[in-house]
């Protein structure tokens, strides 16, 4: 149980924070490895993100009231949006083949007191299935065309890292992570 407590809270704290302005999304895929057109240090040839969905949840059964036991928690797919680029053949080539990749780091960075960005949330997927991707067209004023794909990975890892009161970060992040094949926390 204090392992699905843990995971809850840090996810609660990433809903609360991730209203903070200022931020900005990055995602690196592995293996098979595709480069995205970020040149931001230190996420170069990253895919810089336009935004990103995830959820989880955890019915319990304190609503049948027997006792207030925690259930499985279900992760919900991530949901990433981002401009398109020269390789996104590729990712639909991965669902027309039923691939997957074995490595996704989404990170979400902030300046904190420093002028550098520093990884505020890390998410990081292992063996990951691309469920869909969607292209959202361009308008007549913007030649921008968006791609948005839905991703799930059988096991989650999250490290977040918090504001210290001088506002620094704090280097010794909440870690907590999920193996839903296995059925335990990591």
């Amino acid at each position: 149980m204090k392992n699905n407590i843990s995971l809850s809270l840090i996810i609660c704290l990433m809903a609360l924070t991730l209203s903070t302005n200022g931020q900005r999304y990055f995602m690196k895929i592995e293996n098979p490895n595709l480069n995205g057109t970020s040149n931001t240090a230190p996420h170069e040839f990253e895919f810089e993100l336009e935004s990103f969905d995830f959820g989880i949840t955890n019915n319990g059964n304190l609503h049948f009231g027997s006792g207030a036991g925690n259930g499985k928690p279900e992760l919900l797919p991530f949901t990433i949006k981002l401009k398109q680029t020269s390789n996104m053949a590729q990712v639909y080539k991965t669902i027309h083949d039923g691939g997957f990749y074995r490595k996704v780091i989404i990170s979400v960075v902030k300046t904190f007191d420093s002028p550098s960005l520093q990884d505020y949330l890390v998410f990081t997927l292992e063996e990951v299935v691309t469920f869909s991707a969607m292209n959202i067209g361009a308008s007549s004023g913007d030649d921008s065309i968006f791609l948005t794909a839905t991703i799930f990975s059988d096991k989650l890892r999250i490290k977040h890292y918090l504001t210290n009161s001088n506002g620094s970060r704090d280097n010794t992040p909440l870690e907590t992570g999920w193996d839903i094949i296995e059925n335990k926390s990591l």
